[in-house]
């Protein structure tokens, strides 16, 4: 049964301890936190039976520090855990971003370094990805084959000889 926080067995009754006592608070709740020269300690009681032919009450006073040794540490690999835990989902994160984004990324930032060089024949990576990269990618290729177009035609222009003038709306001739 338990009685206020103290455990007995059938044959158990509460402890006896002296109003004064440092362990007082045990006689309410069977543990009690005590400071004796001032250092914080836990102390326990039990009773033995009192049908018992030897009636035994035994006190345990603890280190709080001692006490609370096993959940410090517990608590400490856990924090560790979750510290290893969070860096590993990170590390995936990273790669996963890395090999997604950031390299499809470079390679088509080259390949517009490459068509604006004059290469007409750069390849457009990323054509194939179903997703805005891919999206991207299909947009330049179209800007590269209309710049290989508009390329083809001044050839054209600037090998003739005839005389050919271009002028926009406004009667601008640009060409």
């Amino acid at each position: 049964a338990e009685t206020n926080g103290i455990v007995y067995g059938p044959s158990m009754k509460a402890p006896d301890i002296a109003a004064g006592s440092p362990l007082a608070g045990l006689a309410q709740d069977g543990v009690a936190p005590v400071t004796l020269d001032g250092m914080d300690f836990i102390a326990a009681t039990a009773v033995s039976g009192a049908s018992s032919a030897h009636p035994l009450q035994v006190h345990a006073i603890i280190a709080t520090g001692s006490a609370l040794a096993n959940v410090i540490e517990l608590r400490n690999r856990l924090i560790l855990l979750a510290l290893i835990a969070i860096s590993m989902v990170g590390a995936l994160g990273y790669i996963a971003i890395e090999r997604s984004l950031t390299r499809p990324l470079a390679a088509m930032t080259a390949a517009i370094g490459e068509l604006a060089r004059g290469n007409r024949d750069a390849p457009v990576p990323a054509l194939a990805r179903r997703d805005e990269i891919g999206d991207i990618a299909r947009s330049l290729s179209v800007i590269r084959d209309m710049g290989v177009h508009a390329a083809r035609v001044q050839t054209a222009l600037d090998n003739t000889t005839s005389i050919v003038l271009i002028a926009d709306t406004d009667g601008r001739v640009f060409y």
